[in-house]
């Protein structure tokens, strides 16, 4: 009984130390690919509300209606739906995001929809002329802090998701 009290207080620890390092490796591995995987899915957003604010550009629809359009396509990564009344309840944020298209603001709030200087914002641009390419893009997206961009060697480039669409307006000549 004195051997095994003995062995056990000259253990050095070696594995409990290994055991850490994995650990934090396996931490770092997984965070990293939850951080890719969300800015993964923004850019998918983005592409899908690029298409559906080429979709309206190209039937001729205003400036405000294409804005609208490419909103609510990327309503997912707008942000935490801001409305206190009805909060995230499927069928009323559904008859909102109708009523905002036909109307208005209908309540509709989202954060990144009209934010103002380094907070995330939801940019939409459009050519002025008959033809060119819909942008869609999240900037200043919470997705990459600035020591990540250090460590990463990023520098000051941005990294924000993106979609792009390459229109052509066809609402001039449809009466012909």
């Amino acid at each position: 009984m004195n051997r095994c009290r003995r062995k056990r207080k000259n253990q050095s620890g070696v594995s409990m130390l290994e055991t850490m390092i994995a650990l934090i490796l396996m931490c770092l591995i997984f965070f990293g690919a939850l951080q890719l995987w969300q800015w993964a899915m923004a850019k998918m957003f983005c592409n899908y509300a690029a298409f559906y604010a080429g979709k309206a550009y190209s039937l001729g629809y205003s400036v405000r209606t294409i804005n609208k359009a490419a909103r609510v396509a990327a309503m997912a990564v707008s942000g935490p739906d801001e409305d206190r009344i009805m909060h995230l309840e499927k069928k009323a944020l559904e008859t909102r995001m109708r009523m905002y298209m036909a109307s208005g603001n209908a309540g509709v709030h989202f954060p990144y929809w009209d934010a103002r200087g380094r907070n995330p914002n939801l940019r939409v641009s459009h050519p002025a002329d008959g033809t060119g390419c819909i942008t869609v893009m999240l900037e200043n997206a919470p997705y990459w802090s600035d020591e990540i961009k250090n460590f990463l060697h990023l520098g000051e480039r941005p990294v924000n998701p993106e979609g792009k669409m390459q229109v052509i307006n066809h609402s001039d000549g449809w009466a012909e």
